[in-house]
């Protein structure tokens, strides 16, 4: 997946870009400490779907929005706090994002014709946990990678608080 760093296609014209911001949080084993998002437009109550989610990992911001034009997820490093986007609502409790909190990034990268970010939070030796991040118009659809690739909220049940870290 790190060969995709350079935000080229993903396959059907669809893309990442923006990579290299992931890259560097993983170079240094940041660990993400919060999640935050911006309610799409419909999917306000839904959990995993945004129209932006802001990584907070160790090293610093990231900034990952749809951008429907370009058929891509964009990332940005987020310098500055002022320019953090206004709305931003908490989403650390909701899934796939509080099963990562404290895991460090292991691995980024762009997957499939979709174009989806694929993450991977914590070594091979710790169970680790990948969440896939599927652009669908305006919203960003955020899932806990599983055998049967379906977003973790169409999958719930009761013991899901056993499959926790």
């Amino acid at each position: 997946m790190v060969g995709a760093a350079n935000g080229s296609s993903a396959g059907a014209g669809a893309r990442v870009e923006g990579l290299e911001v992931l890259e560097r949080a993983r170079e240094r084993g940041a660990r993400l400490l919060s999640v935050e998002k911006l309610p799409a437009q419909g999917n306000a109550s839904s959990e995993g779907v945004g129209g932006a989610f802001l990584l907070v990992f160790e090293v610093g911001r990231i900034l990952v929005t749809a951008r429907p034009a370009a058929r891509s997820i964009h990332l940005m490093a987020i310098e500055d706090v002022a320019d953090v986007p206004g709305g931003l609502e908490p989403a650390a409790e909701e899934e796939p994002w509080w099963r990562l909190l404290g895991r460090p990034l292991t691995q980024a990268g762009a997957e499939g014709a979709n174009g989806a970010l694929s993450l991977r939070f914590g070594a091979e030796s710790e169970a680790p946990r990948r969440v896939r991040i599927l652009r669908e118009g305006e919203a960003l659809h955020a899932w806990l990678e599983r055998d049967d690739d379906a977003p973790a909220s169409s999958r719930r049940t009761a013991d899901s608080d056993e499959e926790s870290r």
